[in-house]
C-alpha cells in the first residue's frame, strides 16, 4: 500500500474530515481506500478488520465493506495480528485544534477517555508510561441500549453449603457440567452479555481474547457452587470444545496446558463420580487412587 503524501483527520461536530472530505459513519471502504490505498483484510468471528499498516489505522466492520469504528494507533504499538506495523505520526485534530494540545478528563477508574464530538464516539486509551495518548477509536455515537437484567452477573453467595476446591481448573470442568449441560447453575454465563454488562472498564474481546481476562476468571473464581449438586456429577470429560473454555478463553487454540487439572483430590466430594476423561495423563499414584475410589481413568489426551 501507498502512503499518502499528506493526511489529515480532523474529528469536527459536523462529521470526520479526512483531508477534505467529510464522512460520516459508517464509511464506504473503498472511499477509504482510495485516501488510504488498500487494506490488509482479516476475518474476526465477530467483525472484520482492515488494517493499513503503512499509517498507524485500522478500521472494523459488522457490514461488508462499510467501517463503523477507525482506530488510530499513536504510541505503545500493541503485537495483535491485525495491529497496524506502523504508528499515526501524520496530523490529527480535533474540532481543528491538535489533539495533543485538548485536555480530557479521564475515567477515575482506567487509562481511559470517553468523549462524544458531534455525531462521533470517542474512546480514547492513555498511556501513563509515555504521558500521551496510545489509540484513538472514531465510531457514530449512540445512545446506550437500556440493557435488560444488568445485574445478571452481580455475585450471589449460595443459599445452602458451598463447594471447596483444590484446583481451579477441576472446579471448571464441573461448571461445564452443571452450568452448560444439567443448567443447573444460573445464569448461564455468556462472555460478550458479561463484557456488556461490566461497569468497571470496557472490555475489548477481540484484543484481549487471546488470553484470559482477568475480570472473566475473577467471576469464576468467585462463584458459589452448592453442594446439593454434587450428586449430579457422575462423569468428567473434557473437550476442546467445551463451553466454559470457549466464554473464558475464546480464541482458545488448544495447544497449551491451561486448563489442564493438576490436582484431583476434588473427586472426594463427588460420591457419583464414575469417570475421569482428562486433557492430561495422571501419574500411576493418582491412578490407584482413583481406582479406590471406584473411578476410571478414560480417553486420556496427552498435550
Amino acid at each position: 500500500m501507498k502512503k499518502p503524501d499528506i493526511l489529515e483527520i480532523d474529528i469536527t461536530d459536523k462529521g470526520l474530515k479526512i483531508n477534505s472530505e467529510l464522512f460520516t459513519f459508517p464509511i464506504d471502504l473503498n472511499k477509504l481506500s482510495l485516501i488510504f490505498g488498500e487494506p490488509d483484510f482479516f476475518k474476526m468471528k465477530y467483525n472484520d478488520i482492515y488494517t493499513w499498516h503503512e499509517i498507524g489505522v485500522l478500521g472494523y466492520s459488522k457490514k461488508k465493506k462499510q467501517i463503523e469504528t477507525l482506530e488510530i494507533y499513536l504510541s505503545n504499538q500493541k503485537d495483535l495480528k491485525f495491529s497496524p506495523r506502523k504508528l499515526f505520526n501524520q496530523v490529527l485534530k480535533i474540532n481543528g485544534e491538535s489533539y495533543q494540545e485538548i485536555k480530557f478528563k479521564k475515567n477515575k477508574k482506567s487509562d481511559f477517555v470517553e468523549k462524544q464530538i458531534g455525531n462521533n464516539s470517542l474512546y480514547m486509551e492513555f498511556n501513563e508510561k509515555d504521558s500521551q495518548y496510545s489509540t484513538i477509536s472514531i465510531t457514530d455515537f449512540k445512545e446506550p441500549p437500556i440493557l435488560q437484567d444488568p445485574d445478571r452477573y452481580d455475585y450471589k453467595p449460595v443459599a445452602g453449603e458451598k463447594m471447596e476446591f483444590a484446583d481451579f481448573n477441576f472446579k471448571l470442568a464441573i461448571i461445564q457440567i452443571l452450568m452448560y449441560e444439567k443448567e443447573l447453575l444460573r445464569p448461564k454465563f455468556d462472555l460478550y452479555e458479561f463484557v456488556e454488562r461490566y461497569k468497571d472498564r470496557e472490555i475489548d474481546v477481540d484484543e484481549e481474547g487471546y488470553a484470559l481476562i482477568p475480570e472473566v476468571t475473577a467471576y469464576f473464581e468467585k462463584l458459589e457452587i452448592d453442594k446439593k449438586f454434587a450428586s449430579e456429577i457422575t462423569e468428567i470429560y473434557q473437550d476442546g470444545g467445551d463451553d466454559i473454555y470457549l466464554n473464558m478463553l475464546c480464541f482458545w487454540d488448544g495447544e497449551d496446558d491451561v486448563f489442564n487439572i493438576n490436582t484431583i483430590t476434588d473427586v472426594e466430594q463427588f460420591s457419583n463420580l464414575k469417570t475421569l476423561s482428562l486433557f492430561s495423563d495422571t501419574q500411576f499414584k493418582e491412578r490407584e487412587y482413583l481406582k479406590s475410589k471406584g473411578i476410571g481413568v478414560e480417553n486420556i489426551y496427552i498435550r
